[in-house]
């Protein structure tokens, strides 16, 4: 199988991504930047919260910071109001978002302040686990519903704040949400199997296929990895982020299944989503254990393939990005800083590879 995908994928995989596509891929999403808000787009609170990690993490791998006292800096001062007002009502897997963007500002920067909210954000989550379902953390205030994207944020975050404090708390915390998420039907009986959304309210597996479902989770078992030299983690990381460039792909390219089943809005940042943690896995996993470099391979030509149709097919007059990664940018409506962004982060995640 690993063969046959990397021959899908390898027409493309040596055409690199150069550090000027990330820079103007940047630029472009700064002209849906608001600096009075601090948010990207309107009504877009955790689609923001995205696009800071995704700004961060262009400037990180291009060294090029142009934009990080707008990016960062603007964008920590604009929404002071919103972290205290939002952190106390906003959805789980919402302020976990904007968790994850302020850790990488903090990578960026160097500046600690930033982690304050970060672990604001995180408190608020990790408060909600209980034994319901035998463990995990909640998506919504009212704690009815328990599903992937909240607990993978949870691993994730987690890690992340792990490496930055060294506060064996969130390593721990990590790790025993792993081992729940893992044992739930949301991860299915293998790692080839694609990751659903949710638990029902008897604790069966319930809910559609997502992309992002399938990258989340790649974050925090590669930082599981990098802590602890336990290549079972990265064994599962890659049967998984494998299965989903076998399963969820068209002609090489990263599709949305599940679409008709949500909001457009939130399945438009979907995509890029899992590219950005599969660039994640590669980078911490580089070089790979030799027993898993067919599929480092196969991921890196999956990421330049999809990176390449975004640059070639998928971009407008404007320089901005459309849903369709296979394109035209127009399809099935005109591009948006939702669709920027997805497309912005497969650019960035093949970058430098």
């Amino acid at each position: 199988m690993l063969a046959q995908l990397l021959c899908t994928f390898g027409v493309a995989a040596s055409v690199g991504v150069s550090s000027g596509n990330v820079t103007y891929a940047m630029g472009r999403m700064q002209a849906f930047y608001d600096k009075t808000t601090g948010q990207w787009g309107t009504n877009s609170w955790w689609h923001s919260g995205n696009a800071l990690e995704a700004m961060c993490n262009g400037m990180l791998y291009t060294g090029d910071k142009e934009f990080q006292q707008m990016a960062v800096e603007n964008t920590w001062t604009a929404t002071a109001a919103d972290y205290n007002n939002n952190r106390l009502t906003e959805g789980y897997d919402d302020i976990s978002w904007w968790g994850l963007g302020w850790v990488r500002s903090t990578v960026l920067t160097g500046d600690k302040k930033y982690l304050e909210r970060a672990k604001g954000y995180y408190d608020q989550v990790h408060a909600t686990w209980n034994s319901t379902c035998g463990g995990g953390v909640y998506w919504d205030r009212a704690k009815t519903y328990k599903n992937s994207i909240t607990n993978e944020l949870y691993i994730t975050l987690g890690t992340q704040l792990y490496l930055q404090t060294n506060d064996t708390t969130y390593l721990d915390n990590a790790m025993r949400g792993w081992e729940w998420f893992y044992s739930t039907p949301m991860w299915g009986a293998s790692d080839s199997a694609l990751i659903i959304d949710g638990l029902t309210s008897t604790c069966g597996g319930t809910g559609a296929v997502w992309t992002y479902n399938q990258g989340v989770v790649l974050g925090g078992l590669s930082d599981l990895y990098l802590i602890t030299k336990n290549v079972s983690y990265i064994e599962h990381a890659y049967g998984k982020a494998v299965a989903t460039a076998e399963k969820m792909t068209t002609n090489g390219i990263l599709q949305e299944p599940s679409l008709g089943q949500g909001a457009i809005s939130d399945a438009e940042q979907f995509k890029g989503i899992f590219a950005r943690y599969v660039g994640y896995l590669l980078r911490r996993t580089t070089p790979p254990p030799a027993a898993l470099q067919q599929s480092y391979d196969t991921l890196k030509a999956f990421l330049n393939t999809n990176a390449n149709s975004v640059l070639y097919k998928d971009i407008d007059g404007q320089g901005h990005y459309g849903f369709y990664w296979e394109g035209p940018p127009t399809k099935p409506a005109k591009p948006n800083y939702i669709t920027h962004c997805s497309g912005m982060d497969v650019v960035t995640a093949a970058f430098g590879l």
